[in-house]
């Protein structure tokens, strides 16, 4: 890491932290302006990586500062183990591999195991919200590029997809620690866009307790963790972005030791004769979702808070409160495609 990465701030300005953690456009880290409360607190270190298509920040409160700095890289580089084995992007990772070799086991890592267990339960109990297999149908959407397809694909285009068996086709199999995925069925490719994000932030929450740091927050594009609170005693500010009104906070929750995801329809999307195509797939119906602006999940981890939010975006608002509740979602915040406030 760059040592010029890391600066340590008594004292941080609400514009500050608002600025650091903005780049990744969903969730805003609000800050007040400093430690309040009796007693010296251990200077607040800031650090940023772009990694992940995002910015990625990592806020911590520890000493002696070697110590926290070391407990920073050490977090980042966990990150960015996990983001390489996971990215459909790059041929030779875990994810590449398998997308690479349809009807063919191939053997991945134990992380890449590890999330895609969890995503196959995931999508089980969701009975499909969430779905880890819609890679070419992201594609088809344009999605990946982030730029308009040449044709909005219609019904004859999405057949396929929708007689496809979706999160079925993919098995995984363990034998003893070796770990192996299999796409048995066309029109199937992985794409963790939905959880990496938050797993990723978890592996960083991880090594950051391994080295002993009891307060800290790690955001990426939207996903958080908010390790401990703060060395006050006050939970950590999480500000959440309005999705129509640019500068505006919606809400601002106080958090600690939880995760929280934001999943919103401004973030990748097109707009095409007068509609908005965002990048919340529905996997029932291969067509973008129109549920929701945006989705706000807290969560026991960031990896479930951000799939609990994919799910929720593609389910109407009648059914949300009911999908959240058998997932343990633990609260959740979403503002309807008519700019209605719901909550629970």
């Amino acid at each position: 890491m760059n040592m010029d990465e890391v600066s340590p701030r008594m004292e941080m300005s609400r514009r500050m932290m608002l600025r650091g953690a903005a780049a990744g456009g969903l969730v805003l880290l609000v800050g007040g302006t400093g430690w309040l409360g009796g007693g010296r607190m251990p200077p607040l270190l800031s650090a940023r990586r772009t990694m992940m298509g995002t910015t990625v920040t990592i806020l911590i409160a520890h000493e002696p500062r070697a110590a926290a700095e070391e407990a920073v890289r050490e977090a980042f580089s966990a990150m960015e183990a996990a983001a390489g084995s996971l990215t459909r992007f790059d041929g030779g990772s875990d994810v590449g591999r398998v997308n690479a070799s349809p009807g063919r086991r191939v053997a991945v890592g134990h992380g890449t195991g590890r999330i895609m267990r969890d995503s196959l339960a995931l999508a089980r109990a969701s009975d499909g919200a969430f779905d880890p297999t819609l890679d070419r149908l992201v594609e088809l959407w344009g999605f990946h590029s982030r730029t308009r397809p040449s044709r909005i694909p219609n019904d004859a285009t999405l057949t396929p997809w929708r007689k496809s068996p979706g999160y079925r086709g993919l098995e995984i199999a363990q034998d003893g620690r070796n770990t192996t995925l299999l796409l048995n069925a066309p029109h199937l490719g992985i794409d963790l866009g939905g959880i990496a994000k938050g797993f990723a932030v978890d592996r960083a929450v991880e090594r950051l307790r391994s080295h002993g740091v009891d307060h800290a927050l790690v955001e990426a594009g939207g996903d958080l963790y908010a390790l401990g609170g703060r060395p006050d005693g006050r939970p950590w500010d999480i500000g959440i972005r309005h999705p129509r009104r640019a500068g505006s906070l919606l809400k601002v929750l106080q958090v600690r030791e939880e995760g929280v995801a934001t999943s919103g329809d401004y973030e990748n999307h097109f707009m095409a004769d007068g509609r908005r195509y965002a990048h919340m797939l529905d996997p029932h119906t291969g067509r973008p979702a129109r549920h929701h602006q945006s989705l706000t999940v807290r969560a026991q981890t960031a990896a479930l808070a951000d799939g609990l939010a994919t799910a929720g975006s593609v389910t109407a608002p009648e059914g949300l409160s009911r999908l959240l509740k058998r997932l343990d979602g633990r609260a959740w915040l979403a503002i309807t495609r008519e700019g209605l406030e719901i909550s629970g």
